[in-house]
C-alpha cells in the first residue's frame, strides 16, 4: 500500500495584521482605510496603507465581516432603461465600472440590476437584493423619475442618484452628475464659431435628466444669436436606421442643416454615417458634434467633436459618497457636480 502523499499547503490568506506591519501602522488604521473611514488620517498614511494592501494582495473576508457587523458590504446599482442590453451604452458601463472598481478597492461589492420603465412603480425586486446602499440611474418623465426616487428613499438606505439634479431635499440622498448644461453651451458656442447658422439638435425621445440639461444649455446659446436657428428632432432609439429615418424626414422637407448637435456620441456617429453615405461632406457641408467623449469617436473618420463626460469619475464619486454615508451615517455633500470639457474633432 502506497503511503498517502502529503497535501501541499495552499496559499495563506493575508491578514489585516500583516498589512498593518507592512505599512508600519496599527491594525485599526488598516481597518479604517478598508472601510472608507479617512477622517483625521493623513494622505501619506492612507497612501502607505493602500500600497501595502495592493502589494500583499489583501482581500477582506466578506462573509466573516458581514456576520460580525450585520452588514452585506454590497451596493446595488439600479439602471432604469428599456433596453435589455442596458449596460451596452457607454455612459452606463463607464459609471458601473467606476463604481465597481472603487467599491472593490474598499472591500465592497456591487450588484447591478436593470429595470424596465414599466416596473418603475414596483420596487419588489429589492426584496432579493441584499445591499447596504443604493445607486440609481433613472430615465423616463420627471414624474416617473421622482416616483422612483421617492420609493427608493422610503427604504431608508443611503442613496446616490446619477445624472439627476437635486429634486427636493433628503439627508439620505446624494446627487452625482456632470455639468451637462455647461457642456451644451460649450458645444453650441463651438458650432456657431465654426459658422453654423441652421442647426439641428438630435435627441432621444425618452427623457433623461442629462439630455434635458444638454438641451437647456444648447438652446440658451442659440436663442441669443441673431440669424441662427435651431430645430429639435427626437428619435425613438439609438440605432443607425432610426437616426437615418429621422434625418431623412427633415431633409425631405427641404431643410438642410449645416450642423447637427447630437445628445450623445452614438447619435452623432449615426448622423455622420447618414450624411457621408449620401455624399455630404463633413464638416464642409454639415458639422457634427456629440456628448460623451467615448472611445468610439477616435475610430470614426472624420473623428467627432464631443463634450467629454466624466462617467467613470461619476461612478467613483458615487462609490466614495456611499461608503462615507454607510460609515458615518451622512453624506458630506448632497450635490456633486463634475466638470466637462470640449474635445475638438475633425467633424467640425
Amino acid at each position: 500500500m502506497e503511503p498517502q502523499k502529503k497535501r501541499r499547503p495552499g496559499p495563506q490568506r493575508v491578514t489585516l495584521k500583516a498589512v498593518a506591519e507592512a505599512a508600519s501602522v496599527s491594525p485599526i488604521t488598516v481597518s479604517n482605510v478598508v472601510n472608507g473611514r479617512f477622517r483625521s488620517m493623513s494622505e501619506d498614511t492612507r497612501a502607505r496603507v493602500e500600497a501595502a494592501i495592493a502589494r500583499l494582495n489583501y482581500r477582506v473576508n466578506l462573509a466573516a465581516r458581514s456576520l460580525k457587523h450585520s452588514q452585506h458590504y454590497t451596493v446595488a446599482l439600479i439602471v432604469v432603461d428599456q433596453r435589455p442590453a442596458f449596460l451596452a451604452h457607454p455612459a452606463h458601463h463607464q459609471v458601473a465600472a467606476g463604481l465597481c472598481n472603487y467599491l472593490n478597492a474598499n472591500g465592497y461589492a456591487a450588484v447591478i440590476e436593470g429595470v424596465s420603465p414599466e416596473r418603475v412603480e414596483d420596487v419588489s425586486f429589492l426584496d432579493r437584493v441584499s445591499a447596504d446602499a443604493l445607486c440609481l440611474i433613472a430615465s423616463g418623465s420627471l414624474a416617473d423619475r421622482r416616483a422612483m426616487l421617492e420609493r427608493l428613499q422610503a427604504t431608508g438606505q443611503p442613496l446616490v442618484v446619477i445624472h439627476e439634479p437635486p429634486m427636493g431635499s433628503s439627508a439620505r440622498t446624494c446627487h452625482v452628475r456632470s455639468d451637462d448644461c455647461t457642456g451644451g453651451k460649450l458645444l453650441a458656442k463651438h458650432m456657431l464659431a465654426r459658422g453654423a447658422r441652421q442647426a439641428l439638435l438630435l435627441l432621444p425621445r425618452r427623457d433623461w435628466a442629462s439630455m434635458d440639461e444638454r438641451e437647456k444649455g444648447v438652446k440658451s446659446v442659440f436663442r441669443r444669436v441673431k440669424g441662427a436657428s435651431l430645430q429639435t428632432v427626437r428619435v425613438e432609439g439609438l440605432s443607425v436606421e432610426e437616426v437615418g429615418n429621422a434625418l431623412h424626414e427633415v431633409l425631405s422637407r427641404g431643410v438642410m442643416p449645416d450642423a447637427v448637435l447630437a445628445g450623445n456620441d452614438l447619435l452623432a456617429a449615426a448622423a455622420q454615417k447618414y450624411f457621408t453615405q449620401r455624399g455630404y461632406k463633413v464638416p464642409d457641408q454639415v458639422r457634427i458634434g456629440g456628448f460623451g467623449g467615448y472611445d468610439l469617436v477616435q475610430y470614426l473618420n472624420p473623428t467627432i467633436t464631443s463634450i467629454r463626460i466624466p462617467s467613470y469619475a461619476m461612478g467613483q464619486a458615487a462609490g466614495q459618497a456611499l461608503l462615507q454615508a454607510i460609515s458615518t451615517g451622512r453624506f458630506a455633500q448632497h450635490d456633486v457636480l463634475l466638470p466637462v470639457e470640449l474635445v475638438p474633432g475633425e467633424s467640425t
